[in-house]
């Protein structure tokens, strides 16, 4: 008797979990349907939920709806969010204590999110220490493929990793994905991520970028780029393109600062590799006040990447 009801409340739990969505059962075969403004609260709000599978079954308006990030690092999105190239509007995230701020908070490995679109979309944090910030992902170590921003990201926190797309991407993937907007962040901004360890693939920005050092930053060191602020040892960006404004700059401080600016990077380390990539548009890099370091570049501003088959033009 015991087990019947053990099994029975199970199901019951099971199915309120189901009926919580507007269909679906969270399989690959019949994946949750997200149709509602209802349903994105209902995924914001039920971790159990981040490793199934989704739809996006039309568009949906986000005005004056509160959510919070998909995916936090302790519980981090695995499932797969398939947006049927559908458009999520007027997303509104604004956090002063959370480290990873976008739709979904951080993507895990094995996270793929796809086919969408955010339009009017305003992300911003500011954290007490490292914060990373996108509109679709605040760090991101799966896949983001067909996804397209329009909107504007802005962050000042002690280090801040700050893009259009993600803000760190960390062993993922971003692949053919578009970013139309402007990125404003302290220490590191790039328009598609902030900072890539992973694959960039086919993907552009059309917009501006615009790193800054906070005055309460232990940091003295601003990287602004096209596509990515910094690139780590296994970075690779490969077939993207950058227009728009590039604008570093730091005002004083009490070390040596230095800012690097570059049309697709702004420093990219030995490993890292850039390919078939363009920027049009106008990069600054600039210091006052105590001694510092400007690095600019039509492509990277200080580099110790391979790079080939390359195009930039001011």
């Amino acid at each position: 008797m015991l087990k019947i009801t053990h099994i029975f409340l199970m199901m019951l739990l099971a199915c309120r979990l189901c009926l919580a969505f507007s269909g679906g059962d969270g399989s690959q075969q019949y994946p949750y349907l997200i149709s509602t403004t209802s349903d994105i609260a209902t995924l914001s709000a039920s971790p159990a939920a981040w490793d199934k599978y989704f739809v996006l079954t039309n568009d949906i308006n986000l005005v004056g709806v509160a959510i919070s990030p998909i995916g936090t690092d302790s519980l981090r999105f695995t499932g797969n969010f398939d947006g049927g190239g559908n458009t999520i509007s007027n997303l509104r995230l604004l956090s002063s204590d959370l480290a990873y701020v976008g739709f979904f908070g951080i993507i895990g490995t094995g996270g793929v999110v796809s086919d969408m679109n955010f339009s009017n979309a305003m992300v911003s944090g500011q954290y007490n220490s490292t914060l990373n910030v996108g509109v679709v992902a605040g760090r991101n170590m799966g896949l983001i493929d067909s996804v397209t921003v329009q909107g504007n990201v802005s962050a000042n926190s002690m280090i801040t990793y700050g893009g259009l797309i993600a803000g760190y991407n960390s062993g993922g993937s971003i692949i053919d994905c578009a970013a139309i907007g402007n990125v404003s962040v302290n220490y590191c901004g790039g328009g598609i991520t902030g900072a890539n360890d992973g694959l960039v693939s086919g993907s552009y920005l059309s917009g501006n970028v615009i790193v800054f050092k906070a005055e309460s930053s232990t940091r003295y060191d601003c990287y602004g780029g096209g596509i990515a602020g910094i690139c780590e040892s296994a970075s690779e960006i490969i077939g993207c393109s950058a227009k728009g404004i590039i604008d570093i700059s730091i005002d004083g401080g009490i070390q040596q600062s230095s800012t690097r600016a570059g049309g697709i990077a702004a420093h990219c380390k030995a490993g890292s590799v850039i390919e078939l990539c363009s920027f049009e548009g106008d990069i600054y890099a600039t210091t006052a006040g105590r001694p510092a370091v400007a690095y600019g570049g039509g492509l990277v501003g200080d580099n110790a990447a391979n790079i080939s088959r390359r195009f930039s033009q001011a």
